[in-house]
């Protein structure tokens, strides 16, 4: 999940270059459209209205509101306008239509290895407020990606937007800060931003004037280095034989819950017990090339 706490910082640009450097990895990818402006869905040149319009309107679901850019699979979800408050409302009082809306959602986006979501703020801000349906549009287990400008104003709401949304997850810590189009950012307020946030990764990506002339052809995207990065580090995760270590030296083995899949170890810490300490802890203990351990 890509977010940011205003528009105009890159973020559907930056969803779409991670999508697409995900694909040239070999991964099966959908990018499900979550902007209100449905940026990405009108580059797949999809011009029906999107899948939550067309369920709450009780419509026979139109195949058209999925296209391809390239090798990535696109979903166009919102792109409607601001009806999507009425929609939501709608699906919070009707729960036959919330479970056929989640059913489609499941159907069209489960078989891929990665699925990439570009989510506007006020729908982002809007689903946490109704547990059941952000659980099944974004999981509490997702890799949760914001975007800010290099603008000091920018990154101190980006901080207070980024504690809103992670006190909406019942799991989780944010994954990464990008923040993009910067020019001469000061390292100790990037280092400030991600010590406040507890976000694993953060990245800085400068101002590129050649995206100035992007015309939607998805094969003149460029993918920054810091997105192949991204990509490389989602494909071919850093191993972590620490599980064992992890229970018994930074949380006691009661306080922690272990899910494991054919990828990955999921270990959700309650929030009393994360902190930063404790993921540059096991991030030092990272190498190449066995099973993953993705703390949360």
């Amino acid at each position: 999940m890509l977010t940011a706490a205003k528009g105009g910082v890159g973020v559907s640009t930056l969803t779409l270059m991670l999508a697409k450097a995900l694909a040239e990895q070999g991964n099966s990818v959908t990018l499900v459209d979550m902007d209100v402006a449905g940026y990405i869905s009108s580059i797949a040149n999809i011009r029906v209205k999107g899948l939550l319009a067309q369920s709450v309107d009780g419509e026979k679901l139109e195949a058209g509101y999925a296209g391809k850019i390239g090798r990535i699979h696109v979903v166009k979800f919102l792109g409607d306008g601001m009806r999507f408050f009425d929609d939501v409302e709608k699906l919070r009082r009707n729960p036959d239509q919330l479970t056929k809306l989640v059913a489609e959602y499941t159907a069209v986006s489960s078989d891929s290895d990665y699925v990439v979501i570009d989510v506007a703020p006020c729908f982002l801000d809007l689903i946490l407020k109704s547990p059941f349906i952000s659980y099944w549009l974004i999981p509490p287990a997702s890799f949760r990606i914001y975007v800010t400008d290099d603008k000091r104003p920018s990154i101190t709401a980006t901080a207070s937007f980024i504690k809103r949304v992670e006190d909406g997850f019942a799991a989780g810590l944010p994954f990464a800060v990008i923040i993009n189009k910067a020019h001469d950012l000061e390292k100790p307020i990037a280092e400030e931003l991600r010590e406040e946030t507890d976000s694993t990764l953060l990245l800085t990506i400068p101002f590129t004037p050649q995206l100035l002339h992007f015309s939607g052809d998805h094969g003149e995207l460029p993918v920054f280095d810091q997105i192949e990065t991204l990509a490389h580090f989602l494909s071919f995760p850093p191993v972590v034989e620490l599980t064992h270590y992890f229970a018994e030296k930074i949380v006691p083995k009661e306080k922690v819950s272990a899910l494991k899949t054919d990828r990955s170890t999921l270990l959700i810490v309650p929030p009393e017990r994360r902190n930063t300490n404790t993921l540059s802890t096991l991030l030092a203990h990272l190498s190449y090339g066995r099973e993953v351990v993705v703390i949360k």
